[in-house]
């Protein structure tokens, strides 16, 4: 489940929800040196534009696609990331709402768009099952780091199985069948969390606060 959505339940009257203390820890060079399992957002250009944008302040005035105006990656922390530099949404031209990531990156690949802000872990696994687009995709920044998705239990599941459940995903890298799956899809196992990690997307949403994407109108 996606962080966002996550700490939307918990606020409800009634939640049923609670975080099953673990998370993912992947792969991407960044995440592997935090302490906390993280992923990040990957600004992803085409290739033939990498000698006219080497960085993000390059976008000024490029064709820019979002996925959802709520995504942490897709959006939030784009927009953070321009608030830090003074600027708002009018620093893209024109702006797309796309609906998945995936769309974004085939809207770079056609030169429908010039870039967005991808997650890495959605970025990874679509160049793992298209090798042949490493060649015409290219990262010139990473966002973040953005708090791994919350693995979100029933907290009326028997406490029991609530720790049978934690103790098998924390063991999973070292299974025969389950460790190389899971480094199929960049994870090297789950590793222990609590829900302090899920206060760093909190503050991530109130650090972008005031800026919106549809600002930008061209």
């Amino acid at each position: 489940m996606c962080s966002y959505s996550f700490i939307r339940l918990l606020k409800e009257k009634d939640a049923l929800v609670e975080l099953l203390p673990c998370a993912a820890k992947h792969s991407h060079p960044m995440a592997v040196a935090e302490k906390v399992p993280v992923y990040y957002g990957d600004v992803v250009i085409s290739k033939s534009q990498s000698e006219k944008i080497k960085k993000f302040d390059d976008l000024r005035g490029h064709t820019w696609a979002y996925n959802d105006s709520e995504s942490l990656s897709g959006n939030i922390q784009v927009l953070k990331q321009l608030k830090s530099m003074g600027e708002n949404a009018s620093f893209f031209g024109h702006i797309v709402e796309t609906g998945s990531h995936i769309k974004s990156l085939e809207m770079i690949l056609n030169s429908t768009v010039d870039g967005a802000c991808i997650d890495s872990n959605v970025l990874a696994s679509y160049l793992m099952k298209n090798p042949s687009m490493k060649d015409k995709l290219h990262v010139i920044a990473s966002l973040g780091p953005l708090p791994a998705y919350p693995v979100v239990i029933n907290k009326n599941l028997p406490e029991s199985l609530k720790v049978a459940l934690r103790d098998a995903l924390q063991r999973m890298h070292e299974d025969e069948t389950g460790g190389p799956h899971l480094r199929r899809h960049g994870v090297s196992g789950f590793v222990p969390t609590d829900i302090s990690l899920y206060d760093f997307e909190t503050k991530i949403r109130q650090e972008s606060s005031g800026l919106r994407i549809g600002t930008a109108y061209y």
